[in-house]
């Protein structure tokens, strides 16, 4: 019989696969990535350039986290901020009109941002009954971190 946590893993590590898929799809198309962060007009070439590289290094960390579970709380917390910080910025793309890629996935996969929007929604609905889901106890758990 599967035990009660086992499947809250599962559903842990479902967002977390995306977390890694989104980082390195990103990362192949990083040129197309940074530009898409520019063309805002919020941040200069220097800091867009900041940005996504920073972008990509929380997905694969969140990723990586909620895959392993260490830190269950952190991850926990840093994908719900992480999913719902972008799922306001692709509202305000949808209220506004636009239509293109957000380059969720880079340029590997086109969503735009109500579709976006709905894998956001989706991942956070796999992880709220994950909340509460224990650390795996690991030998030596304060090394690997």
């Amino acid at each position: 019989m599967i035990e009660h946590n086992h499947i809250k893993y599962v559903f842990r590590v479902l967002p977390g696969i995306l977390f890694l898929f989104s980082a390195t799809a990103k990362l192949i198309g990083i040129d197309a990535f940074e530009i898409y962060l520019f063309s805002f007009g919020w941040f200069s070439l220097g800091a867009s350039f900041l940005l996504a590289r920073l972008v990509i290094a929380a997905e694969y960390t969140l990723g990586l986290l909620l895959i392993t579970n260490f830190c269950p709380k952190t991850a926990w917390w840093g994908a719900v901020a992480m999913l719902g910080g972008f799922t306001l910025f692709l509202a305000w793309l949808a209220l506004t009109g636009n239509r293109d890629n957000c380059n969720c996935f880079g340029e590997l996969v086109n969503l735009n941002p109500v579709q976006s929007m709905g894998k956001n929604l989706a991942m956070l609905a796999l992880l709220l009954p994950t909340r509460n889901l224990p650390a795996l106890h690991v030998k030596y758990h304060a090394l690997w971190i």
